[in-house]
């Protein structure tokens, strides 16, 4: 792993209805907020890893998601591997490149069992900006994103909490056997 990862910068054009981050201030739209998630299931799954979930479901229990596993990290990409060298049994890859003054995502990427790729719609990453892959705890890399399975395999969550010092927001993308469902961004308050 890289020990000289930073912070990447995700940026992109706003969009009428879209979320976006200015240097001050992050706003974003009700509809997208985890208050807003209708399905039931969906909300007590996003609940159990997020924290607006948390702070908003205190008493969410453990549904049974399964965690797929950070295999590699570099300054402008994080790939979860679920069984480890490259097997694509479930693989997810958030790639990044720097265009201008500032880092964009390139590509949110799942790959199941070698043969179904799916790539997140520009939608799904429009008006993101400060994404922090990893950071520094100690002496050791933690990373800021996770990837989720549902119980009965029919969703993945991707999750990254980013953002700077006041400013700090999470973003979840939710993917509903094999189609891009929804995004879930909240402020998080420090």
């Amino acid at each position: 792993m890289n020990a000289t990862v930073l912070a990447l910068g995700i940026s992109a054009m706003l969009c009428c209805f879209s979320t976006f981050i200015n240097a001050k201030q992050l706003t974003v739209s009700e509809k997208e907020q985890f208050a807003n998630i209708s399905d039931s299931t969906v909300k007590r799954e996003v609940a159990s890893f997020s924290i607006a979930g948390h702070s908003k479901y205190s008493d969410s229990k453990a549904v049974g998601l399964k965690e797929i596993r950070l295999w590699k990290y570099t300054d402008s990409s994080v790939l979860f591997d679920n069984a480890g060298i490259l097997s694509a049994d479930i693989m997810v890859k958030i790639e990044a490149t720097r265009t201008n003054q500032r880092t964009v995502i390139k590509e949110v990427k799942l790959t199941r069992d070698t043969k179904r790729i799916y790539i997140l719609p520009e939608k799904a990453v429009v008006g993101l900006n400060d994404p922090n892959f990893c950071y520094m705890e100690g002496k050791k890399w933690v990373s800021n994103c996770k990837v989720f399975r549902s119980r009965d395999k029919k969703r993945f969550y991707i999750y990254m909490l980013n953002g700077n010092e006041g400013d700090r927001y999470e973003v979840t993308w939710i993917i509903q056997q094999g189609r891009y469902l929804a995004r879930v961004i909240d402020r998080v308050r420090d």
